[in-house]
């Protein structure tokens, strides 16, 4: 009897253990995006993607850190103006519109912790990238450098 019950108990923990282990197996790297700047600087980064509304609502709203090579990529359903705003976010983001070619067309930098101004694209885009605020200016990131993702046409 003791027997069986000690079979069941290693059965039991090696059942347990086994589901933690596919959940780390399964767990997706996060996705790398890479900026080439017009100088042919790539800088890497790691990021969160955001393609649904729910998920571009909240956005990076009360994270409290953001490492200098992450960011969230705003994937928006149409190629339209966009605007973004800082309630509830606790870090400077620096905000980069992007285009379907994978242009950045606009940058936000340092943008305000909890302010409520709109923050707009300044014309039809596709994406943005929120980065962690002074990154642009700190690596030499600039209007017209190239953003290389699947989505965008020309950094396929």
């Amino acid at each position: 009897m003791m027997y069986k019950i000690l079979c069941l108990v290693i059965l039991a923990f090696i059942g347990f253990a086994s589901i933690g282990y596919a959940n780390v197996k399964d767990k997706k790297p996060m996705p790398i995006l890479t900026i080439q700047t017009t100088d042919d600087v790539s800088y890497k980064f790691k990021i969160e993607v955001a393609d649904t509304p729910a998920k571009r609502s909240y956005g990076l709203m009360n994270r409290k850190s953001l490492k200098p090579n992450a960011g969230m990529l705003f994937v928006f359903e149409d190629i339209s103006f966009q605007e973004f705003w800082m309630k509830d976010t606790l870090i400077p983001l620096d905000i980069l519109f992007i285009d379907m070619s994978g242009k950045i067309t606009t940058i936000i930098e340092n943008a305000k912790p909890h302010d409520l101004t709109p923050l707009p694209s300044g014309g039809p885009v596709k994406a943005a990238l929120e980065i962690l605020g002074g990154q642009s200016a700190k690596l030499g990131i600039k209007k017209g450098d190239l953003v290389k993702y699947s989505l965008f046409t020309k950094a396929q």
